[in-house]
């Protein structure tokens, strides 16, 4: 979901070395980062590792709200 009104692009370079790509509705890569307690700790607070309906949750909400 884009900001009304703003046309985001489908790359964003931060620097040589970072760039943000527009979400594409791929979140499976980042399931292995939530299956690391302390990746979860630091995001969520808690040391509950994601299942794949959690993370599925987390995006589909995530694009809803706005940028992603």
């Amino acid at each position: 979901m884009a900001i009304e009104g703003m046309k985001q692009p489908e790359i964003l370079w931060i620097s040589d070395a970072l760039r943000l790509r527009k979400f594409d509705g791929v979140y499976d890569f980042a399931f292995d980062w939530y299956q690391d307690e302390e990746t979860v700790y630091l995001v969520d607070g808690v040391r509950k590792k994601y299942s794949q309906e959690t993370l599925k949750c987390m995006y589909e909400y995530l694009d809803k709200q706005g940028e992603l």
